[in-house]
């Protein structure tokens, strides 16, 4: 219950202290910076865009562990609700290969009805030509029947970008959201606004855990 109490304190704050930097998101397609966290080095933007009824949100961070490790955290599907915002569960539903699978998120917000997506997602490895990984994901919704209890995720396109800086990692994660029909806009523009940011300070709190920080990872992705 704290939890969530904590959670809707959040959207109300967030709604007050960012409502005027938002307000300066215009239609002109540039991104602009919405949050500026100095501390742990999360940078937090919002864009119009006309192909889209909500705006789109990019986050760019620098998260002090090596791109093995950060790709191996964040491939770690079962783990998400430990960094994800508002995650409770999240499911592996179809493995392709190594590089392609499905999974199911759920994910518990105050105000709305509990949310799952179901997201299709594919890893671009790192290489001389592509000096960085890329997971891409893009929700489809008509994949499983929705169950009863759940909104289904509308719409969903993203992409996170890991580019290695010696021991650091730069990571970029940008998207498009769209909650569900009955979601109202107030509170699409609201999750936008926290759930990125959010997300990356859960994200990089979980690299500094006894799970990830001085342990040593290898991966398929990344041959330097």
């Amino acid at each position: 219950m704290k939890k969530y109490i904590f959670a809707f304190f959040l959207i109300v704050q967030s709604a007050i202290t960012y409502a005027t930097d938002f307000e300066k998101v215009v239609n002109s397609g540039a991104w602009q910076l919405i949050k500026d966290d100095g501390v742990h080095k999360i940078k937090a933007y919002g864009r119009e865009e006309s192909k889209h009824n909500y705006r789109t949100f990019k986050v760019e961070a620098t998260l002090n562990a090596p791109i093995e490790t950060v790709l191996h955290a964040q491939l770690d599907i079962a783990n998400y609700p430990k960094w994800v915002w508002s995650a409770v569960s999240a499911k592996i539903l179809k493995q392709i290969s190594e590089k392609e699978f499905y999974y199911r998120l759920v994910s518990r917000t105050p105000l709305i009805p509990d949310r799952d997506t179901i997201l299709h997602t594919k890893v671009i490895a790192y290489s001389a030509s592509h000096p960085y990984v890329e997971v891409k994901m893009l929700g489809v919704p008509d994949f499983l029947p929705v169950q009863a209890g759940f909104v289904r995720v509308k719409a969903y396109q993203a992409t996170i970008k890991m580019t290695p800086r010696g021991d650091q990692t730069f990571l970029e994660y940008q998207g498009y959201i769209e909650l569900g029909d009955d979601a109202p806009t107030w509170a699409l523009n609201n999750y936008q606004k926290l759930a990125p940011h959010l997300s990356i300070l859960g994200f990089r709190r979980l690299l500094q855990s006894s799970q990830y920080k001085n342990k040593t990872f290898s991966s398929p992705f990344i041959k330097r």
